[in-house]
């Protein structure tokens, strides 16, 4: 999901004399087809001369103008999938934020060795509020990070390890904010887009329009993760509180099909644990 505030959009004409009803402007971080249904629903569009396909076209124009007017074509945005918690004193964090090989709300595809294995992250307070003025060119300095970790491939699956910075204030306040806000939490995640290419055939008859053939850090060699009011992608949210010795094992390789975060895995890791020490 790429962010998105205020833009002019399309302007559309309902005579042929005068400028009609503008058509509405995304809102902050609404992906496409969101937009698009509520853009189709309003007054504008319905006062709007033309077939449903010409208002369709005109409503994603005017998603694509004001992406292009607010953010640089660089960097991008996306939901993040189920989120794990773990022990509150270490501030211990598993994420699933992307699914490889999948057409996500935004039609764009993250291709298996799109994201490499390894890769760091940093952690935000709320609202990408570490990158947002990186992203939107505002000139205000962002905030520092929260916490950090470490991106790990696991599958068709992109796991974030994250350790918030208990000893920190800020760190151990938005810890205890996402524990209290428990399955209701959304997430995201901000990355550079360092490669990208047109879908082929296959992928644009599955409804892809880009693929993300490489993604990158964003600053201090990080993509970025965050708590969010509203990520543009499905099953968003945090899973459950959990012990925190489970989060400390480095993950078991897990067959491509395999959700790296099920049950299933969660109590492998703790037989796991249980026979190593006895």
């Amino acid at each position: 999901m790429t962010l998105m505030q205020e833009s002019n959009g399309w302007q559309p004409r309902t005579t042929n004399s005068g400028a009609g009803m503008p058509l509405p402007k995304p809102e902050a971080n609404e992906v496409r087809d969101t937009f698009v249904a509520r853009c189709l629903d309003s007054q504008a569009s319905k006062e709007m001369q033309g077939t449903p396909e010409q208002k369709v076209a005109a409503c994603e124009t005017a998603y694509d103008d004001a992406k292009k007017s607010t953010t640089r074509d660089d960097i991008g945005m996306k939901a993040a999938g189920a989120v794990t918690l773990g022990d509150e004193s270490k501030g211990e964090i598993i994420a699933h934020f992307a699914t490889l090989d999948e057409v996500d709300n935004d039609g764009e595809v993250l291709p298996a060795g799109s994201i490499p294995d390894g890769m760091k992250a940093t952690v935000s307070t709320y609202n990408h509020d570490t990158v947002m003025g990186q992203m939107l060119g505002t000139g205000v300095p962002d905030q520092p990070p929260v916490g950090k970790g470490t991106i790990r491939i696991e599958g068709n699956k992109a796991i974030a390890y994250l350790n918030y910075f208990m000893e920190t204030q800020r760190g151990k306040e938005a810890f205890l904010t996402v524990k209290a806000m428990g399955p209701d939490q959304k997430w995201s995640f901000a990355y550079r887009k360092e490669k990208t290419n047109p879908p082929s055939a296959e992928w644009k008859a599955k409804g892809a329009r880009l693929m993300l053939s490489k993604i990158g850090p964003l600053l201090d060699g990080a993509i970025e993760v965050s708590p969010v009011k509203m990520p543009g992608g499905k099953s968003t949210g945090t899973m459950a509180v959990k012990q925190a010795d489970l989060l400390s094992l480095e993950p078991e390789p897990v067959p491509p099909s395999a959700d790296a975060v099920t049950t299933e895995l969660r109590l492998k890791r703790t037989k796991h644990l249980i026979d190593r020490n006895g």
